[in-house]
């Protein structure tokens, strides 16, 4: 996002409250259906913007409720909506999810996320001290940027990515941090090195890690991290300590750590021990914990856990910093369609390196540092084509697919991205060898070829069979 934009938005949002209509309150409006996820709402003021919404069933205008404001890459509002829901339930959230928020439009999800809180507040009686915002990939950083700059936000939940290079958290900005990465994510090493920043901006935050990719988080997820707000906001006076809640969230979070203790994940015994400590220190006796910490942290097992750990991290970021090399040199140097094979090559033999190391490394989390590696490749070629296209750069465009394509050979709507850019640069065989490929994949989108860019293809036998086969077999709606 732009700083312009982000001004923007403070511009809107500090005055917010203040600029709504007269008169115009939650109780003003036809009531929403309470305990049950609604994919679409219209917003009052402009209904081309549109978010799903859950409500806890107890629900009720006549007390302030915490909400969350979420944003999906793809603009799916409802599947965060969904994700939350049992969490939500249980500790009183709305969640409002944007069906219009979408990576590769800053400007779009600006104005979806002003729509949002602006009818949100007209509809809902919502408490302004507990007001967040959540987000995955692109929406992630969407999300943490607005809770950097914005002081009407209590904190951010953010997956599979942390913070826009251009918004760091700074001056214990944002509030709160949770963020939550799958052990396979290429975005891994990026919220651990978020960790560090957050730590020299003086942010309370936590790291949630779970058995995935670069996901959505599972709802158990959601559940320990809407907890752990429920701690914090005990922590902050926004709720009364609740004696039965704190002692059965330590008996639980210490129970897990003797389950990782036997497993013999010493580093995760030692994050679960810092986080009881930090969340339950002034509330419950943590003396015991404290002790045990201290005997973790003299054990030479412990010690030889976090060598290893830094000498992987040491491994992937220096991973990391060639491949990023490598991208950059593509985004600058001259390039003639001829050089693409030649490229291709290179880094075919490179992701089938990483993909060799992935499969026979007999470490887990080794396995897992090449998995990460061989993901960012091709999600960074594929998101790094996108750019280019828009660019009208259709040689990068090619090149950054065709290396997107080393890693997923078999995804049908980046075969057809090929064939769309071949056909672009004239070159049929590729084109109509890449949109074959594609249907065979199950592309089945038969309208996409009536894009102008394949006119010059309609006189091909292999076009119209294509035509032919996929009106034949239409997207079923």
């Amino acid at each position: 996002m732009k700083s312009s934009e982000f001004r923007a938005v403070l511009a809107i949002t500090a005055g917010l409250l203040v600029a709504l209509p007269a008169g115009a309150r939650a109780a003003d409006r036809p009531p929403l259906a309470a305990g049950q996820v609604i994919e679409s709402v219209a917003c009052i003021q402009a209904p081309d913007q549109t978010y799903s919404i859950y409500l806890p069933s107890a629900y009720t205008p006549a007390r302030t409720w915490p909400v969350i404001y979420a944003f999906d890459p793809g603009a799916r509002g409802a599947l965060p909506v969904q994700r939350l829901q049992v969490a939500a339930e249980r500790f009183g959230y709305i969640v409002i999810g944007s069906n219009v928020s979408r990576n590769f439009e800053p400007k779009l999800s600006v104005e979806a996320a002003d729509a949002m809180w602006a009818d949100s507040h007209v509809r809902l009686s919502i408490d302004n001290r507990r007001v967040y915002t959540l987000g995955f990939s692109g929406g992630a950083r969407l999300a943490a940027g607005l809770a950097v700059v914005s002081m009407d936000f209590a904190g951010v939940i953010a997956c599979g990515a942390a913070f826009d290079s251009k918004h760091p958290p700074r001056d214990r900005r944002p509030a709160l941090f949770a963020g939550i990465v799958g052990l396979e994510d290429m975005n891994y090493p990026e919220m651990r090195d978020a960790e560090d920043r957050l730590r020299e901006a003086q942010v309370t935050h936590r790291l949630f890690f779970f058995d995935g990719g670069h996901e959505w988080p599972p709802a158990d997820v959601f559940l320990d991290v809407l907890t752990w707000l429920q701690l914090r906001a005990i922590r902050d006076g926004f709720e009364p300590p609740d004696p039965a809640f704190l002692e059965a969230e330590f008996q639980r979070r210490s129970e897990s750590a003797t389950r990782a203790r036997i497993s013999g994940s010493l580093l995760e015994v030692g994050r679960i021990y810092e986080g009881l400590l930090e969340d339950f220190e002034g509330l419950i006796d943590v003396g015991a914990i404290t002790a045990q910490l201290n005997r973790l942290r003299g054990e030479s097992a412990y010690r030889q856990s976090k060598k290893r750990d830094r000498r992987l991290r040491t491994k992937e970021d220096e991973w990391l910093r060639k491949l990023d090399r490598q991208f950059v040199k593509i985004r600058n140097t001259p390039m003639e369609s001829c050089a693409i094979d030649g490229a291709v090559k290179d880094w075919s033999r490179q992701i089938e390196g990483l993909r060799k190391r992935r499969d026979t490394s007999r470490d887990a989390d080794e396995r897992r540092l090449y998995l990460r590696l061989h993901e960012f490749v091709w999600r960074r070629a594929y998101e790094e084509a996108i750019l280019h296209s828009r660019h009208h750069e259709y040689i990068r465009t090619a090149l950054l697919l065709e290396i997107a394509r080393c890693g997923m050979p078999d995804e049908p709507a980046l075969l057809f991205s090929l064939g769309k850019t071949y056909a672009r640069l004239a070159d049929e065989d590729r084109a109509i060898r890449f949109l074959a490929a594609a249907v065979t994949h199950g592309f089945r989108d038969a309208s996409a070829l009536s894009d102008p860019v394949f006119t010059g293809l309609k006189r091909r036998p292999e076009f119209q069979a294509l035509r032919q086969q996929l009106s034949s077999n239409p997207v079923t709606p």
